[in-house]
C-alpha cells in the first residue's frame, strides 16, 4: 500500500513536469494564434464599418 502511493506521487510530478515543459512550448503558439485572431477581428471590423 505504502510502495503504491510512492509511485502515485513520482507519476504526479511526472505529470506537472510535462505539464510545465508543455506549456513552455505552447506558451508563444497561444500568444501568435490570439494576435492573429485580434488582427482578423480587426480587418473584419474596419471592413464592416467601411
Amino acid at each position: 500500500m505504502e510502495k503504491d502511493k510512492e509511485d502515485l506521487k513520482l507519476e504526479w510530478k511526472d505529470i506537472l513536469a510535462i505539464m510545465i515543459a508543455q506549456a513552455e512550448i505552447l506558451m508563444p503558439l497561444v500568444l501568435i494564434f490570439w494576435f492573429i485572431l485580434w488582427v482578423v477581428l480587426k480587418i473584419i471590423t474596419i471592413t464592416w464599418v467601411k
